[in-house]
């Protein structure tokens, strides 16, 4: 089953069609920017009959369809937050330079601070979004958890050195997953105008 997002004239709709069914081709990205998350996938649509399809007076369920999608994104950017965390504090505890191990040295220990701060404001913040049946909460949620992602993928690439960039240590795994959580579903800027939108509606 998919859902899919549409613009018509009376505005924005949604409607879930089956795959594997005749009128959905489904054609598998083998590397959409890097991302490997999960899988992504192009839909091509010949004759595809709606299953059912979310009108106006579906409103609230395509919102509350989207608040999944965000605090779900939110999610696995603060996991990758954790996971860049993890490995950062690992590699910093077994490799040495000027003589003694990198953890030791105050830079590193701050770096590995911002990210253990980081892992904590995500999950404070996306644990308040699960609790707010509004969609501004989750789209909030997102943007703050993918910006950390990214600062912590960055910084735990710099602890590893020259090896952040080999895939042998994942930290560039994350770095590529991070910013694809910045970017998708849609641009930071744009979200940012609709929650301005959304709070002079007062929604």
């Amino acid at each position: 089953m998919a859902l899919l997002f549409a613009s018509s004239g009376d505005g924005r709709t949604a409607a879930y069609v089956r795959t594997g069914t005749e009128g959905v081709e489904t054609h598998i990205d083998p590397y959409p920017l890097g991302w490997r998350v999960s899988n992504f996938a192009t839909l091509e649509m010949k004759g595809a009959e709606p299953v059912y399809v979310l009108d106006k007076s579906g409103k609230e369920a395509l919102e509350a369809t989207e608040r999944t999608l965000y605090l779900g994104l939110a999610a696995i950017a603060n996991g990758i937050v954790r996971k860049s965390f993890q490995k950062a504090y690992d590699y910093a505890r077994q490799r040495y330079q000027a003589g003694k191990i990198i953890i030791e040295h105050q830079a590193m220990r701050l770096m590995l601070a911002r990210m253990l701060c980081a892992m904590e404001e995500g999950r404070a913040i996306i644990r308040r979004a699960c609790g707010i049946e509004e969609l501004g909460p989750a789209i909030i949620a997102w943007r703050r958890a993918g910006a950390n992602a990214c600062q912590a993928a960055m910084d735990g690439v710099q602890i590893h050195g020259g090896y952040g960039y080999m895939r042998d240590y994942g930290m560039e795994r994350l770095m590529r997953d991070a910013k694809y959580c910045q970017m998708f579903p849609r641009p930071e800027e744009e979200q940012l105008l609709r929650l301005l939108d959304m709070a002079e509606r007062g929604a």
